[in-house]
């Protein structure tokens, strides 16, 4: 096979896997996919899309091994490293996704998303003040998201720390006034006014 025939059925099987992903045909999307891996065994965007693929359709396991090749591939991408401790983490791997999301946060130290999952996984391995510390910086990269408050509270409340959770509920009152309610109602047993109330 000549190298513009193998390029031309690359190219072909590219146009079919990215069409029928578009087109939420699943089925035939990893078939594609799956071709291009055996003509592409290192093209980090046929990687990319078998893990993702994987993911979306509850097989993590077979997500992880793709996203594991694709850091293998392309150890300096924070995005992939990112994905990893992703999966990881959803499969309760938590101090081998603590290592791939504090990797991505070397590479990339704006990657909110990856001090959200550090500190995620620090609490989970029973390291809450370091937990703390990364999603603090996760809301002084992402101010607006509640999520890393929501995790904070957790642990706040796990710690007897009540008064940092008062702080926290009034923080929140001025963005996310249900969450804020939510967490009051939960932690406080009291319920934090509602904006304009």
């Amino acid at each position: 096979m000549t190298a513009w025939s193998l390029r031309g059925r690359r190219m072909g099987w590219l146009l079919l896997a990215q069409a029928s992903t578009l087109l939420g045909m699943r089925a035939s999307s990893v078939g594609c996919w799956w071709r291009l891996a055996r003509l592409s065994p290192h093209d980090a965007r046929v990687l990319g899309a078998l893990a993702f693929l994987r993911a979306q359709s509850g097989r993590k396991l077979g997500a992880l091994a793709w996203q594991r090749r694709l850091v293998a591939l392309m150890p300096e991408r924070a995005d992939a490293l990112y994905n990893l401790g992703f999966l990881l983490e959803a499969q309760q791997c938590h101090g081998d996704a603590l290592q791939a999301f504090q990797a991505a946060v070397a590479r990339s130290p704006g990657l909110d998303r990856a001090w959200y999952g550090m500190g995620r996984c620090l609490w989970r391995l029973g390291r809450p003040d370091e937990a703390l510390v990364a999603l603090k910086h996760n809301t002084e990269l992402q101010p607006w998201s509640p999520d890393a408050y929501v995790e904070m509270a957790h642990i706040h409340a796990a710690l007897g720390q009540t008064d940092r959770l008062h702080e926290l509920v009034r923080h929140l009152q001025g963005f996310e006034p249900r969450v804020a309610a939510r967490l009051s109602a939960t932690y406080l047993g009291t319920h934090a006014p509602e904006e304009g109330a």
